[in-house]
């Protein structure tokens, strides 16, 4: 088999396959292809599978068996072309059949989408901006008075709401001077200010009093969930049945002993400090990980192939799409109600979609260059961890685990050691010391955005690397293998 790649003039990281593939090696697929035709044609004077080549020549066209066997030819030698010229190819060829003829070579064009060069910056100090970790007054303040709300009092007053208040009252709506569902209450507790009424409904209470009925016109909001509701002026009549206001217990060493385990006010605010100052070094070195992955991959630069965006966005619809079928509705319902299109639906996932691939590809080249791979020892601590959370012994776990299945896993772990590199490289500086870096892919975006709304016509299904991978997933798609597997066996008993 001869190919012969070359690069595809004002295009990026694409290449052009050709492919010549000698006749007798063709033969066998057109010779299967005249028996899969000869299976499905009914031809008089002939049994199914019985009809000679020519037969189905005369009566089918020649045209139909090279078709069928075009459905055994590309997925043969196109592999096979992949592996012998060395590209990597991240989305699906757009393919060409330029001659397919018994006794003569099979010769086919791939339009081919490479991974792009990937050119990183300085990974190996990732300077992160320091936040303050000592607790302020103001924040140990605050902190103490969310306490003393938990164990406030409403205490019953006699005067005119106020703004703050709790307002025990029943209410019953009208929409066109009819009741609606689900527009009355009786004993509805309200706080006055904390909006979680209709806009305009708690303003309208102030200045009432217990005993006291009133009208109150809102108008709902254009997003809310009911769309018979939405958007439509309706009338309140509401009674106001008992006005209460919160009471704070008074701030002294006896709420300290009453609310925790200090004899004193102070040591209770030294207590809160010293939480407050641990909760923030906690949440500073959480930030390792998004920070030096964020760190890398801006200063990062790459021109991103958008069938690899594409395909990501593939993943991300179906993810939105696997949540909609749990909540037992549909896209096209779903669509329906946002008054949306499927491409539109799909554009809402494009810049997610680019950072992951963007990211991927980062450290994916991280990984590259430091030499970073997980160990048979690395796995077998994964299957061990899969096996205490599903309930399986190891052994059958890794029965049910194709070689693909180990490549995948292993592939992650390697991604997972990859990302707890970079984290090691982190240090938290003051926020001046941190340079301002200019963007890496500023011409890649004036092409993005001149290009903005182009379909890519061929879209190939990838897994893509997820740092973020719960190798649990890995356990479902064995427990849907082995489904499958016996699904098939109970056919083949049949």
């Amino acid at each position: 088999m001869k190919t012969e790649v070359t690069n595809v003039e004002d295009e990026k990281n694409v290449v052009m396959l050709k492919v010549e593939v000698p006749a007798e090696k063709v033969m066998p697929s057109i010779d299967k292809a005249y028996r899969e035709v000869s299976k499905k044609v009914r031809i008089p004077g002939f049994r199914k599978g019985k009809v000679p080549p020519r037969i189905i020549d005369q009566m089918v066209g020649e045209d139909a068996v090279m078709d069928e066997a075009l459905n055994d030819l590309i997925p043969l030698f196109y592999p096979e072309a992949i592996e012998s010229s060395g590209i990597e190819p991240v989305s699906q060829p757009k393919v060409d059949v330029e001659q397919i003829e018994k006794d003569k070579p099979f010769i086919f064009t791939a339009k081919v989408e490479l991974k792009p060069e990937v050119k990183l910056g300085d990974y190996k100090v990732i300077k992160l901006p320091k936040v303050a970790t000592k607790a302020s007054k103001k924040e140990i303040d605050e902190h103490i008075d969310k306490i003393r709300d938990r164990f406030s009092e409403l205490k019953p007053v006699k005067r005119a709401v106020k703004d703050g208040d709790y307002v025990l009252l029943d209410f019953e709506g009208f929409l066109d001077g009819k009741p609606f569902d689900g527009g009355s209450a009786s004993d509805d507790m309200l706080e006055i200010g904390s909006e979680s009424f209709i806009p305009g409904f708690e303003e309208q209470i102030i200045g009432a009093k217990a005993g006291e009925e009133r009208d109150i016109d809102v108008t709902f909001p254009k997003n809310y969930h009911s769309k018979d509701l939405a958007e439509k002026d309706v009338v309140f009549h509401i009674t106001i049945k008992e006005i209460k206001t919160k009471k704070l217990p008074k701030l002294d060493d006896d709420f300290a002993k009453n609310v925790s385990k200090f004899d004193t006010l102070e040591e209770m605010k030294a207590d809160v400090k010293k939480e407050l100052e641990t909760r923030k070094e906690k949440e500073q070195e959480a930030t390792k990980r998004d920070g030096a992955i964020d760190y890398v991959t801006e200063d990062a630069s790459i021109d991103i192939p958008q069938g690899m965006v594409e395909q990501q966005i593939n993943s991300l619809s179906e993810e939105f799409n696997n949540i909609l079928k749990r909540e037992k509705t549909d896209l096209e319902s779903y669509l329906k109600e946002q008054g949306d299109t499927f491409q539109g639906f799909r554009e809402q996932f494009r810049e997610e979609a680019e950072k992951r691939v963007k990211t991927n590809l980062v450290l994916e080249e991280v990984m590259k260059k430091e030499k970073i791979e997980a160990s048979d020892d690395d796995i077998d601590e994964e299957l061990n961890r899969l096996s205490e959370k599903s309930d399986q012994k190891i052994d059958e776990i890794k029965a049910e685990m194709t070689e693909e299945h180990f490549d995948y896993l292993r592939s992650q772990l390697s991604m997972m050691k990859t990302v707890d590199y970079l984290i090691s490289k982190v240090k938290f500086v003051k926020p001046e010391e941190i340079e301002k870096k200019p963007a890496k892919d500023s011409e890649k975006e004036k092409e993005k955005i001149e290009k903005k709304g182009k379909k890519e016509e061929e879209i190939v299904e990838e897994r893509p690397v997820d740092p973020d991978m719960d190798f649990s997933d890995i356990a479902k798609d064995f427990e849907v293998d082995q489904q499958e597997q016996k699904a098939e066996k109970g056919d083949d008993e049949q």
